[in-house]
């Protein structure tokens, strides 16, 4: 995979990662699209953020957390700008995306 950085390109998913981690790497790297990227600033800024009660006399707290929004499913597509830390993690994880 040969690819120029700083140079818009398109990522789609061929299979469903196996691992953990290539699971959270792909989410990191698919959070640069900026489709998603404004859908999470939406989601983010609607949400209550901080949830307190009480409960047997004491105050309990909640922070709230934002789903990614990213589909891992075979076929999904999202562009991004290939920086040196793109194009290095697409390399860990290349048997699951293909990149054009």
């Amino acid at each position: 995979m040969t690819i120029k950085p700083g140079s818009q390109i398109t990522v789609e998913v061929t299979t469903r990662p196996t691992s953990a981690s290539a699971t959270k790497t792909l989410d990191r790297l698919f959070r640069r699209d900026p489709q998603v990227a404004a859908g999470i600033r939406k989601r983010k800024a609607k949400r209550p953020s901080h949830e307190d009660w009480i409960r047997g006399n004491n105050w309990w707290n909640h922070r709230m957390k934002s789903k990614s929004g990213i589909n891992l499913e075979p076929g999904a597509r999202y562009s991004l700008r290939a920086d040196l830390d793109v194009i290095r993690d697409l390399h860990s994880v290349e048997r699951f995306v293909s990149v054009s």
